[in-house]
């Protein structure tokens, strides 16, 4: 759902960074995506690659993989909206 809102949010590198931490953590927990989720990963994953040029997107997205799970969990919330 993050990777979604950057992207929404027009922050593209940041968007693949999290789509790539999200696949690299689904991998590594066995656990894969329900069908409805993966359809909109992957729509989402065609909107963003359109967007970024091939070799950006690899490096975001390997970047991304890289990732701790806390690093990811800490990317993710600085995108969250400020509580008040």
């Amino acid at each position: 759902a993050f990777g979604m809102l950057a992207l929404a949010r027009g922050n593209l590198i940041q968007a693949a960074q999290l789509f790539g931490a999200s696949d690299a953590i689904t991998q590594a927990i066995y656990t894969p995506l329900m069908t409805s989720d993966a359809n909109q990963v992957a729509r989402n994953l065609s909107l963003l690659r359109e967007r970024m040029d091939e070799a950006t997107f690899n490096a975001a997205w390997a970047a991304g993989r890289a990732m701790t799970l806390e690093q990811a969990v800490d990317m993710a919330l600085a995108l969250a909206p400020a509580q008040t």
